[in-house]
C-alpha cells in the first residue's frame, strides 16, 4: 500500500484501452431525488473554497486494532491542497499539509505520523475537488470506504451485531471546538436500551469516542443504533470485525445515515447458499412504516421469469425487520445462487433506514449458544415496548398473494432457516443464476448487448462478467447502508483493483443508462470503459486499469447507485461505497 510520506501516483503508460460505444456528453450534474440531510459523502458542484471530510475510526498505534490509512484525491485537472489534522480521544493530534496534483492521490498512513489508541481525521481541501477515503487493517482483514463529508446532529446505524464472534466499535467524533452532549441508544429485537452511561454523554471538543457496543448490548444478533445530539454536532462511523469463531471472518466499515429516507437503493448483492446476506429495514420514528421492497435481477426477463414481484411488509415504531436474503428468495422459489439488488420504498410516507451486509461462510449455527441464537432472520418483535396498532390484522401465512396490486406479503419469522452444516465452500467460478448474460464473440442483435466499436488488448469477457466469470467469496464481511439518492456522476475513493473478475462495479439504474468508468493515473483521467444499463436492471463490470490502484469517475446520462466489490485470491470480500457528485 501506498504510505506517507512517499506519496502521490506513479505515470502509467495505458497498455490498452476499451471503447464502446459513445455516452453524451455529461450537463452539470443534477439533485436527484435526494435530501441533503441524507447524504453522509458528497461531492458538489460547484465546490466551496474549502471541501472538508471526517474520516471517524481508526488506530495509529502499532499494538491498535485498526490500523489507519487515508486516501486522498484531487478528482479535478486542477492542483489542490490539502490539510490533515488528526483528532484523538485526548484532543487535537499532529498536522500535515500536502499538495495534490491533477488526478492524483495522496496515501497518509497514520502509524507513521503519530501513536494514540484511535486516531481520528479532519482533511480540509482548497482547490481541486477532493474525495477523501479511508481504510483500517485489522486482524482478521481489511475495511474501506469513503469518509463523511456530512457533520450532523444525529445519526442512525440500523444494523450491527454484538454476537460473541462480532466486534461493533462505534466512533463518535466532534470536529469543533465546543463540546457536544449526545443521547445514544439501541434497538435489539427484543426492546429498546438507554445505557445511563451513554445518555447525555459528553463529547469534549476536537475529540473522539470510541464506544464498544458489546460493553452495553451483549450477544445480539443485530443491533440498531440511534445518536441524538442535544446539544451541538458529530461525525459517526461504525467497525465491525468478526474473528472467524463461528466460520466467518473479515471487517467492515459503515458511515451513519444522518436522516431516514422514504425510499432506498442498494445496488449490490449475491445471495448464495453458503453465506448470510441480511437486510435490514429500522424505523425510528413513532408511527408505524408501510413498506414495499423490490428485487432487481440484472434483466427484466429473469424477474418476469421468475415471477418477482413487489413484497409488502410493516415496520412498526421503533422496531426493525431483519431478513435473510436467501431464506427469502428461497420462500419465493427462485433459484440459488443469484445476483440481485434491492429497491425499498416506505409507502405511506413514514421513513426509515436501510442496511445491507453479507458474511462469508454461513454462520456455523452448531457453534451458537443458547443466547446466542446468530440468527440470519429476525423481527424486532417479541417484549413489546411500542404496542402493535390495533388496526393491522396479523398475517398468519407464509405467503399470501394479493393479485390486485401484485404484491406478496411475508411473514420472514415463518421462513425456515437455513443449515451450514454440510453445505461446502463457496469456489471461485461457481455458477450464479440471474448475472450478465456472456457475451462470447460478435456481440447479438440484443437491446442488452453492448455494440463494439473498437477493442485493444482486452477481451470483452473481462468486462461484462458472465454468469459464472465473478469470483465468489470464500469469507468476509460487507455491511453498508443503502443509497437514499442517485446521481449521475460518482467518484470511488482510492481502492485496489485485481483482474479477471477480482474487483468489480456493481451500477443499478432505475432508467437506461449509459455509463462511462475512467480511473485516474499520470496526472489525468485514464481511457474510459463503457457500458449500457437497462433501466430497473443492474450490471457487473469488470474493472480493468493499467494501474493497481486508484480512484475511479463515473459518468452516466442517467441517475444511478454504485458500489465496488473485491475478492482477493485468497477468496476474502472487500467493499467499498462510492461519493456522488452533486449540485449544490
Amino acid at each position: 500500500m501506498q504510505r506517507w510520506p512517499i506519496v502521490g501516483t506513479v505515470a502509467a503508460v495505458l497498455l490498452g484501452s476499451v471503447f464502446l460505444y459513445q455516452v453524451p456528453n455529461q450537463d452539470d450534474p443534477v439533485l436527484v431525488a435526494a435530501d441533503p440531510s441524507n447524504v453522509r459523502s458528497a461531492i458538489y458542484l460547484p465546490s466551496p473554497l474549502t471541501a472538508s471530510w471526517y474520516c471517524a475510526i481508526g488506530t495509529s498505534d502499532a499494538s491498535g486494532y485498526a490500523d489507519h490509512t487515508v486516501h486522498i484525491t484531487n478528482a479535478s485537472g486542477d492542483e489542490a491542497t490539502a490539510t490533515l489534522s488528526i483528532v484523538t480521544e485526548d484532543g487535537p493530534g499532529p498536522a500535515l499539509r500536502l499538495e495534490l496534483g491533477a488526478f492524483a492521490t495522496e496515501s497518509v498512513d497514520l502509524n507513521r505520523v503519530t501513536s494514540a489508541e484511535n486516531s481520528a481525521v479532519v482533511v480540509e481541501i482548497v482547490g481541486g475537488q477532493g474525495v477523501v477515503g479511508h481504510d483500517v487493517e485489522t486482524q482478521f482483514g481489511l475495511a474501506s470506504g469513503p469518509c463523511s463529508s456530512t457533520v450532523a446532529g444525529n445519526w442512525y446505524f440500523a444494523s450491527g451485531s454484538t454476537r460473541r464472534d462480532t466486534n461493533q466499535y462505534l466512533a463518535l467524533m466532534n470536529p469543533f471546538g465546543e463540546d457536544v452532549v449526545l443521547d445514544v441508544v439501541f434497538r435489539t429485537a427484543t426492546r429498546e436500551r438507554r445505557p445511563e452511561d451513554l445518555t447525555s454523554f459528553p463529547v469534549q471538543g476536537r475529540t473522539v469516542k470510541i464506544i464498544n457496543v458489546a460493553d452495553y448490548v451483549s450477544i445480539e444478533p443485530v443491533v440498531a443504533t440511534t445518536i441524538t445530539a442535544i446539544q451541538g454536532r458529530v461525525v459517526a462511523e461504525q467497525l465491525q470485525v468478526v474473528n472467524g469463531e463461528l466460520g466467518p471472518s473479515g471487517a467492515a466499515l459503515t458511515l451513519g445515515v444522518a436522516g431516514p429516507s422514504t425510499e432506498w437503493n442498494i445496488p449490490a448483492g449475491r445471495v448464495t447458499e453458503t453465506g448470510d446476506h441480511q437486510l435490514v429495514i429500522f424505523n425510528p420514528g413513532d408511527q408505524q412504516s408501510e413498506i414495499e421492497l423490490s428485487i432487481d435481477l440484472s434483466t427484466t426477463e429473469q424477474r418476469a421469469a421468475y415471477g418477482l414481484v413487489p413484497i409488502e411488509l410493516t415496520v412498526q415504531p421503533g422496531r426493525f425487520e431483519s431478513l435473510d436474503i436467501a431464506d427469502l428468495l428461497g420462500a419465493l422459489q427462485v433459484p440459488l445462487p443469484i445476483e440481485f439488488g434491492v429497491r425499498v420504498v416506505a409507502d405511506n410516507g413514514v421513513p426509515v433506514v436501510v442496511s445491507r451486509s453479507q458474511l462469508y461462510p454461513l454462520v456455523d449455527n452448531s457453534l451458537v449458544g443458547a443466547e446466542d441464537s446468530g440468527a440470519t432472520v429476525e423481527v424486532a418483535g417479541g417484549e413489546a415496548d411500542v404496542p402493535p396498532d390495533p388496526s393491522i390484522e396479523p398475517d398468519e401465512s407464509e405467503i399470501v398473494e394479493d393479485p390486485d396490486r401484485e404484491i406478496i406479503t411475508v411473514d420472514p419469522t415463518t421462513i425456515e432457516r437455513r443449515d451450514p452444516v454440510g453445505s461446502g465452500a463457496i469456489t471461485s467460478g461457481d455458477t450464479l443464476g440471474g448475472n450478465l448474460l456472456r457475451q462470447d464473440g460478435e456481440p447479438e442483435e440484443d437491446e442488452d448487448d453492448i455494440a463494439i466499436e473498437d477493442l485493444v488488448s482486452v477481451s470483452l469477457e473481462q468486462i461484462i462478467l458472465g454468469d459464472s466469470a465473478q469470483a465468489s467469496p470464500l469469507t468476509g464481511l460487507s455491511a453498508r447502508p443503502g443509497y437514499a439518492y442517485m446521481a449521475d456522476q460518482w467518484v470511488v475513493p482510492y481502492h485496489r483493483y485485481l483482474p479477471e473478475g477480482g474487483t468489480v462495479l456493481l451500477i443499478s439504474a432505475p432508467l437506461d443508462a449509459l455509463v462511462s468508468i475512467r480511473g485516474m493515473a499520470g496526472g489525468r483521467l485514464l481511457e474510459p470503459q463503457r457500458v449500457a444499463v437497462t433501466g430497473e436492471t443492474r450490471r457487473v463490470v469488470s474493472v480493468v486499469l493499467p494501474v493497481p490502484q486508484s480512484a475511479l469517475w463515473i459518468t452516466s446520462d442517467a441517475p444511478i447507485a454504485i458500489e465496488v466489490q473485491t475478492v482477493d485470491l485468497d477468496g476474502r470480500l472487500t467493499v467499498t461505497g462510492a461519493v456522488p457528485v452533486l449540485s449544490r
